[in-house]
């Protein structure tokens, strides 16, 4: 059998060119038996990953925002908050069929989450699958995400575009 003495380092910071700018992950290195330095980079915690992803966003610097989410989902593939939230940043940056994909894995993960439902609405419209759209706002409705009437008003615009796009189609 064979016995490791490791020693523990004093912690130091990362650099942010070493990745994670922004977070505070500390570097340890250990001795082994053989007195050979082992460098341990920490890998950051998803919901310290999530957190800079989404206090980047609410300052509207959003292609800054999305690697930080997608580090925060690759890091938690079931979270999720960080795929609804990934799903807004892509809407935002004009990527919406992958904000559609987000949306979708986010209602997947949490399939009674209203606001997931109304991100996967709204990406969905944004794609022009208006049928689909409703679909999706009667479910947030359904799941009582945040502001119902606000909600509802969004579900009465989409059936109305879905109606005008009918009427054209007939045309």
């Amino acid at each position: 059998m064979v016995a490791f003495n490791l020693k523990i380092k004093k912690p130091r910071r990362l650099e942010p060119s070493q990745g994670f700018e922004g977070l505070n992950l500390a570097a340890t290195s250990v001795e082994d038996h053989h007195g050979i330095r082992l460098a341990i980079q920490p890998q950051p915690m998803p919901d310290q990953v999530l957190a800079h992803a989404v206090s980047l966003a609410e300052v509207e610097r959003f292609a800054e925002a999305l690697p930080h989410f997608d580090t925060a989902v690759r890091l938690d593939p079931y979270c999720a908050a960080a795929h609804e939230q990934r799903a807004q940043v892509l809407l935002e940056v004009g990527r919406t069929f992958e904000a559609v994909q987000a949306a979708e894995t986010a209602c997947q993960c949490s399939p009674t989450w209203g606001d997931a439902r109304l991100t996967l609405a709204r990406s969905q419209l944004n794609y022009g699958e208006l049928s689909l759209a409703i679909t999706s706002f009667e479910a947030a409705l359904e799941h009582e995400c945040d502001n119902l009437h606000d909600v509802a008003l969004e579900a009465e615009q989409a059936d109305a575009l879905l109606v005008q796009s009918d009427v054209a189609e007939r045309s």
